[in-house]
């Protein structure tokens, strides 16, 4: 008897078509359930596959360019115990194919959520994310001077 996989019942899908068109209000629901369902931790081990928690959230560039502030600045309150999820779909959120500009004041919110991860880098698979998101934040490229834009090694955690 073959079963679905777990994603295809993840809670949150007809907000889907509305995050695509570059609602805010809508991403803030759909992480709201999906960091529930998962429990704060943005991996679902599902038999023999793992995959991320917003796996099934496909949008093109210019609905991910619109999102990022909102989902740094979701991310920059995220109450600790949920704050790997945040970082891991802000990370889906940022294009790592093209370098695109920097959204603004995205580097202070990559400062805040480096002290905020160093805080907690001893948690399962944190430390990925967070090289996950501090390589893709590199395709975003700032228009002017901004503390956060690095080279990565000197941006990852201790």
């Amino acid at each position: 008897m073959e079963r679905e996989p777990l994603i295809k019942q993840a809670p949150g899908k007809e907000l889907i078509p509305r995050i695509a068109k570059g609602d805010e209000q809508a991403l803030a629901e759909f992480y709201s359930l999906r960091k529930h369902w998962c429990e704060g931790y943005p991996l679902i081990h599902d038999r023999c596959f793992t995959y991320g928690f917003v796996d099934d959230l496909r949008l093109d560039l210019d609905a991910r360019l619109k999102l990022i502030p909102a989902m740094a600045s979701i991310a920059v309150n995220e109450d600790a115990r949920f704050l790997h999820c945040a970082l891991d779909l802000l990370a889906h959120l940022i294009p790592d194919d093209k370098v695109v500009p920097r959204p603004a004041r995205f580097g202070e919110a990559m400062l805040q959520l480096r002290e905020r991860a160093v805080e907690q880098r001893e948690e399962a698979n944190l430390r990925c994310t967070w090289e996950t998101l501090v390589t893709r934040a590199r395709c975003l490229r700032p228009e002017g001077p901004d503390p956060s834009y690095v080279p990565i090694p000197e941006f990852l955690l201790p």
